[in-house]
Protein backbone atom coordinates (compact mmCIF):
# COMPACT_ATOMS: atom_id res chain seq x y z
CA UNK A 1 0.00 0.00 0.00
CA UNK A 2 2.54 2.70 0.96
CA UNK A 3 4.95 1.84 -1.74
CA UNK A 4 2.42 2.10 -4.39
CA UNK A 5 1.58 5.68 -2.32
CA UNK A 6 5.53 6.96 -2.87
CA UNK A 7 5.40 5.03 -6.76
CA UNK A 8 2.66 7.93 -7.09
CA UNK A 9 4.39 10.48 -5.60
CA UNK A 10 7.32 9.57 -7.61
CA UNK A 11 6.15 9.57 -10.40
CA UNK A 12 4.16 12.61 -10.22
CA UNK A 13 7.55 14.38 -9.61
CA UNK A 14 9.14 12.72 -12.28
CA UNK A 15 6.15 14.54 -14.64
CA UNK A 16 7.03 18.37 -12.55
CA UNK A 17 10.85 17.63 -13.19
CA UNK A 18 9.93 17.16 -17.29
CA UNK A 19 7.67 20.19 -17.23
CA UNK A 20 10.84 21.76 -15.85
CA UNK A 21 13.03 20.88 -17.69
CA UNK A 22 11.06 22.21 -21.06
CA UNK A 23 9.95 25.34 -19.23
CA UNK A 24 13.44 26.09 -18.17
CA UNK A 25 14.61 24.92 -21.74
CA UNK A 26 12.11 26.75 -23.32
CA UNK A 27 12.96 30.06 -21.11
CA UNK A 28 16.59 30.23 -22.10
CA UNK A 29 15.78 29.57 -25.75
CA UNK A 30 13.57 33.02 -24.97
CA UNK A 31 16.42 35.04 -23.45
CA UNK A 32 19.14 33.89 -26.04
CA UNK A 33 16.51 35.17 -29.22
CA UNK A 34 16.15 38.23 -26.96
CA UNK A 35 19.36 38.98 -26.25
CA UNK A 36 20.57 38.37 -29.64
CA UNK A 37 18.05 39.25 -31.66
CA UNK A 38 16.10 42.42 -29.78
CA UNK A 39 18.88 43.67 -27.78
CA UNK A 40 16.71 42.92 -24.93
CA UNK A 41 17.11 40.20 -21.86
CA UNK A 42 14.49 38.81 -19.64
CA UNK A 43 14.61 40.00 -16.15
CA UNK A 44 16.28 37.54 -13.92
CA UNK A 45 16.16 34.70 -16.60
CA UNK A 46 19.86 33.02 -15.18
CA UNK A 47 18.90 32.94 -11.43
CA UNK A 48 15.69 31.24 -12.12
CA UNK A 49 17.61 29.12 -14.76
CA UNK A 50 19.89 28.14 -11.75
CA UNK A 51 16.96 27.78 -9.27
CA UNK A 52 15.24 25.88 -11.81
CA UNK A 53 18.38 23.28 -12.25
CA UNK A 54 18.61 23.34 -8.21
CA UNK A 55 15.46 22.01 -7.80
CA UNK A 56 15.42 19.35 -10.69
CA UNK A 57 18.67 18.23 -9.05
CA UNK A 58 17.10 17.56 -5.67
CA UNK A 59 13.94 16.25 -7.13
CA UNK A 60 15.75 13.96 -9.31
CA UNK A 61 17.49 12.83 -6.60
CA UNK A 62 14.55 11.60 -4.40
CA UNK A 63 12.98 9.36 -7.47
CA UNK A 64 16.66 7.89 -8.05
CA UNK A 65 16.79 7.02 -4.69
CA UNK A 66 13.32 5.40 -4.87
CA UNK A 67 13.90 3.34 -8.03
CA UNK A 68 17.22 2.48 -7.06
CA UNK A 69 19.03 3.66 -10.00
CA UNK A 70 21.52 6.52 -8.38
CA UNK A 71 25.18 6.30 -9.47
CA UNK A 72 27.68 4.23 -8.34
CA UNK A 73 31.31 4.41 -8.63
CA UNK A 74 31.57 1.23 -10.54
CA UNK A 75 34.85 1.92 -12.39
CA UNK A 76 36.90 -0.06 -11.03
CA UNK A 77 34.07 -2.84 -9.77
CA UNK A 78 33.44 -3.90 -13.72
CA UNK A 79 36.73 -4.71 -14.10
CA UNK A 80 36.22 -7.52 -11.14
CA UNK A 81 34.87 -11.21 -12.22
CA UNK A 82 31.49 -11.97 -11.81
CA UNK A 83 31.49 -13.55 -8.04
CA UNK A 84 33.65 -10.66 -6.96
CA UNK A 85 31.10 -8.20 -7.91
CA UNK A 86 28.02 -10.31 -6.46
CA UNK A 87 29.98 -10.35 -3.58
CA UNK A 88 30.65 -6.51 -3.21
CA UNK A 89 26.81 -5.94 -3.92
CA UNK A 90 25.62 -8.38 -1.15
CA UNK A 91 28.55 -6.70 1.19
CA UNK A 92 27.13 -3.65 0.20
CA UNK A 93 23.23 -4.23 0.77
CA UNK A 94 24.57 -6.04 4.35
CA UNK A 95 26.27 -2.84 5.65
CA UNK A 96 23.40 -1.22 4.87
CA UNK A 97 21.08 -2.93 6.67
CA UNK A 98 22.98 -3.18 9.58
CA UNK A 99 24.02 0.80 9.50
CA UNK A 100 20.03 0.90 10.50
CA UNK A 101 20.47 -0.72 13.80
CA UNK A 102 21.41 0.64 17.14
CA UNK A 103 23.75 -0.35 19.08
CA UNK A 104 21.16 -2.30 21.52
CA UNK A 105 19.89 -3.92 17.74
CA UNK A 106 23.35 -5.15 16.95
CA UNK A 107 23.09 -7.31 20.32
CA UNK A 108 20.22 -9.17 19.02
CA UNK A 109 21.27 -12.41 16.98
CA UNK A 110 18.34 -12.29 15.32
CA UNK A 111 18.06 -9.09 14.20
CA UNK A 112 21.63 -9.35 12.79
CA UNK A 113 20.55 -12.10 10.88
CA UNK A 114 17.49 -11.18 9.62
CA UNK A 115 19.76 -7.70 8.59
CA UNK A 116 21.94 -10.32 6.71
CA UNK A 117 19.29 -11.74 4.55
CA UNK A 118 19.17 -15.14 6.80
CA UNK A 119 16.42 -16.86 8.79
CA UNK A 120 14.24 -14.03 10.70
CA UNK A 121 14.43 -13.83 14.60
CA UNK A 122 11.75 -16.74 15.20
CA UNK A 123 13.23 -18.90 13.11
CA UNK A 124 17.05 -20.68 13.54
CA UNK A 125 19.57 -19.25 12.94
CA UNK A 126 21.51 -22.37 11.87
CA UNK A 127 18.91 -23.01 9.47
CA UNK A 128 20.39 -24.08 5.59
CA UNK A 129 20.93 -21.32 3.06
CA UNK A 130 19.43 -21.78 -0.34
CA UNK A 131 20.97 -20.17 -3.73
CA UNK A 132 18.81 -17.38 -4.89
CA UNK A 133 20.39 -16.43 -8.24
CA UNK A 134 22.73 -13.82 -8.11
CA UNK A 135 25.94 -15.71 -9.32
CA UNK A 136 23.85 -16.72 -12.35
CA UNK A 137 22.39 -13.25 -12.94
CA UNK A 138 25.43 -11.80 -12.75
CA UNK A 139 26.50 -12.96 -15.56
CA UNK A 140 24.36 -12.28 -17.85
CA UNK A 141 25.32 -9.34 -20.23
CA UNK A 142 24.53 -5.87 -19.83
CA UNK A 143 22.21 -6.69 -16.62
CA UNK A 144 21.76 -3.51 -14.25
CA UNK A 145 21.96 -3.90 -10.83
CA UNK A 146 19.01 -2.34 -9.94
CA UNK A 147 17.02 -5.16 -12.39
CA UNK A 148 19.37 -8.01 -10.99
CA UNK A 149 17.83 -7.70 -7.24
CA UNK A 150 14.30 -6.75 -8.05
CA UNK A 151 14.32 -10.36 -10.28
CA UNK A 152 16.11 -12.60 -7.22
CA UNK A 153 13.69 -10.77 -4.90
CA UNK A 154 10.75 -11.54 -7.24
CA UNK A 155 11.33 -15.43 -7.56
CA UNK A 156 13.33 -16.01 -4.32
CA UNK A 157 14.94 -18.98 -5.31
CA UNK A 158 17.34 -20.43 -8.06
CA UNK A 159 15.22 -23.21 -8.78
CA UNK A 160 12.07 -21.05 -9.73
CA UNK A 161 13.92 -18.36 -11.73
CA UNK A 162 15.61 -21.52 -13.77
CA UNK A 163 12.04 -22.36 -13.98
CA UNK A 164 11.02 -18.74 -14.91
CA UNK A 165 9.43 -18.52 -18.39
CA UNK A 166 9.40 -14.98 -20.66
CA UNK A 167 6.32 -13.98 -19.21
CA UNK A 168 7.42 -14.77 -15.70
CA UNK A 169 10.40 -12.52 -16.27
CA UNK A 170 8.33 -9.51 -17.62
CA UNK A 171 6.07 -9.60 -14.26
CA UNK A 172 9.16 -8.00 -12.75
CA UNK A 173 9.23 -4.29 -12.56
CA UNK A 174 11.85 -2.76 -15.10
CA UNK A 175 11.99 -6.07 -17.19
CA UNK A 176 10.11 -5.65 -20.77
CA UNK A 177 9.71 -8.27 -23.19
CA UNK A 178 13.44 -7.87 -24.63
CA UNK A 179 15.33 -8.47 -21.44
CA UNK A 180 12.85 -10.80 -20.69
CA UNK A 181 14.08 -12.89 -24.06
CA UNK A 182 17.75 -11.84 -23.67
CA UNK A 183 17.67 -13.30 -19.69
CA UNK A 184 15.38 -16.23 -20.80
CA UNK A 185 18.19 -17.46 -23.40
CA UNK A 186 21.02 -16.48 -20.88
CA UNK A 187 19.38 -18.08 -18.23
CA UNK A 188 19.04 -21.29 -19.84
CA UNK A 189 22.31 -21.13 -22.05
CA UNK A 190 24.21 -20.83 -18.88
CA UNK A 191 22.16 -23.59 -17.26
CA UNK A 192 22.90 -25.91 -19.98
CA UNK A 193 26.69 -24.89 -19.79
CA UNK A 194 27.06 -25.51 -16.01
CA UNK A 195 25.52 -29.15 -16.86
CA UNK A 196 28.07 -29.81 -19.17
CA UNK A 197 30.65 -28.98 -16.98
CA UNK A 198 29.40 -30.60 -14.37
CA UNK A 199 29.07 -33.93 -15.99
CA UNK A 200 31.38 -33.95 -19.02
Amino acid sequence: MIDKAFDRVARVIEVVLALAFIFAVLRNFANVVGRYLLGLSLLGADEVQIFIMVAMTFLGAAVVTRRNLHLRMDVLVRFLPAGARVALRVAEQVLTELSDLSATDLLDLGLVASAMGFASATESLDGAASPRGYRLLARVPRMPSPILDRVVQHFDGLQKLLAATVEDLQGVEGVGESRARSVREAISRLADASIIDRYP
